[in-house]
């Protein structure tokens, strides 16, 4: 998952069209937001 969203963001690290903008936002707060929160919540866990 988190290589996708690596390959994802290298697509679009040059996209000036607004509509695959907004669905790289959508994709983002969707699909690779939740699975980067969770990682970040096991760090925690771990480190505290």
């Amino acid at each position: 998952m988190l290589l996708e969203a690596l390959r994802q963001c290298s697509l679009l690290a040059h996209t000036y069209r607004e509509e695959l903008a907004q669905e790289a936002v959508e994709l983002i707060k969707k699909r690779y937001f939740p699975v980067l929160q969770r990682v970040l919540e096991r760090l925690e866990s771990r480190s505290g």
